[in-house]
């Protein structure tokens, strides 16, 4: 990119306006689309500081929550597109976990967490379309709901990967109860002493709760 990105209004330029938070709101579209164009990391961090001077500022004059989260908006946006032109994560062991501050005055954790919102675009989206009219999108605010989402999905494909092998489990099962019944009945022809009572007992047992667990 070989123009530098034009700034965001200063706090003061934008009490200067008639209506401050509809400027405010205004902003987010032009801004997303000057994010997406931008290739410079340093330039794209500048209008992050910016959206977050502007935050501050909204808050300080107690603009509305959709003013707030509409810098709030734009703030995560430049992060993502920063995580974006961080580069790929580095490899587990290809280097220290906590590295150095870079050039650009970003640490390795900053860096780390720009890629994770990067790596997550749309279910940042998802959560800023929920957050940001509250006024509630901050950066750790977003992160945390993005772990969240990422552990249900988790969650999700292990049931999946468990609900696909299940008959396969219950014919193991099978077998291995009719095993069980063939050892048993070895042991009784041998004349070898073992608690009847007692292992029908377990069996019952078990087979109680695998009644519970199936319904």
């Amino acid at each position: 990119m070989t123009d530098a990105l034009p700034a965001l209004p200063t706090p003061a330029q934008l009490g200067a306006e008639r209506d401050p938070s509809k400027r405010l709101l205004a902003l987010v579209e032009p801004a997303t689309n000057m994010l997406v164009r931008a290739t410079a990391l340093d330039e794209v961090n500048e209008v992050r500081a910016q959206a977050a001077a502007i935050e501050r500022y909204a808050r300080s004059i107690r603009l509305s929550t959709e003013a707030v989260g509409a810098a709030q908006t734009i703030a995560r946006r430049a992060e993502m597109r920063m995580g974006e032109l961080a580069g790929p994560r580095r490899r587990r062991g290809s280097g220290p976990r906590r590295g150095p501050v870079y050039q650009d005055g970003l640490s390795a954790h900053d860096r780390a967490e720009l890629r994770t919102l990067a790596e997550n675009q749309p279910t940042v989206e998802e959560v800023l379309g929920d957050l940001a009219p509250r006024g509630k999108a901050s950066r750790g605010a977003v992160l945390r709901a993005v772990k969240s989402e990422q552990m249900h999905d988790d969650n999700r494909r292990r049931r999946q990967i468990f609900e696909r092998s299940a008959p396969v489990r219950l014919v193991k099962l099978r077998g291995q109860l009719r095993q069980t019944v063939a050892e048993l009945r070895r042991t009784h022809d041998l004349g070898l002493a073992f608690d009847a009572a007692e292992v029908v007992r377990d069996v019952k047992d078990l087979c109680r709760e695998l009644e519970e667990l199936l319904g």
